[in-house]
């Protein structure tokens, strides 16, 4: 996933207050802006906080580090993945009908996949290739569309006909279909292990990660630019 100027964003607080007893901080945003006595409860400074350890969390901090950010913290209350991204289903499609999506959905299958190259990286990641199936004039017609679209983004789609699809997979019943979209990079992903390399890779561009410290409030300071 790609993101560029990337503003400090404040996620909505998860969860409820009760449980283990955790770190809490107080946050002041901003470059070179020294601690006021109104915030004395202050325990760090960065210039970007990114809240939440999934895998969302995780790119985030990847690509502000990648963009040499190196003043990036990530805080999560809990592990790393432990909210909806462990049992996320882990589907990556390149296709959309979207330019914007599609370039969007090819970056980040690339990462992945050099991601998963390392060794240092043990991430269960699966090469399928997927058909997507037209039983209309009009699918059809959009799936040329997007098959321009991704030729001029790199990406090399194929239009199946009928009979071509039954060669490819002679269980498919093709009587109404008029043709089908082949995918060669679609796949699925380990969303957890993915996180964790995306972790990983960000610690050793220079981002900072705090598990187990819970973000209780922000207010903003008046006396400087930041929170």
């Amino acid at each position: 996933m790609r993101f560029f100027n990337f503003l400090p964003t404040i996620q909505k607080i998860r969860g409820d207050l009760a449980g283990k007893r955790q770190n809490s901080v107080s946050l002041l945003l901003g470059l070179g802006v020294k601690q006021s006595t109104e915030f004395q409860n202050m325990t760090e400074h960065a210039r970007v906080v990114v809240i939440g350890g999934g895998v969302v969390g995780c790119s985030c901090l990847y690509h502000l580090a990648a963009l040499g950010i190196k003043d990036a913290l990530l805080l999560e209350r809990d592990e790393l993945t432990s909210g909806s991204t462990w049992h996320a289903a882990g589907n990556l499609p390149t296709f959309s009908a979207s330019w914007s999506i599609l370039k969007l959905q090819k970056y980040s299958a690339a990462l992945y996949r050099k991601l998963a190259a390392s060794a240092e990286n043990p991430i269960n990641y699966h090469l399928t290739g997927s058909v997507r199936l037209a039983h209309g004039r009009n699918r059809m017609d959009e799936f040329h569309h997007v098959k321009s679209m991704a030729k001029a983004n790199g990406l090399e789609y194929e239009i199946l006909s009928p009979s071509d699809l039954k060669d490819r997979y002679p269980l498919i019943e093709t009587h109404d279909l008029q043709g089908a979209l082949w995918d060669p990079l679609d796949g699925d992903i380990d969303p957890s292990q993915l996180t964790q390399a995306l972790a990983r890779e960000a610690r050793l561009l220079g981002g900072t990660i705090r598990r187990h410290t819970r973000v209780n409030a922000w207010r903003k300071n008046p006396m400087a630019n930041g929170w």
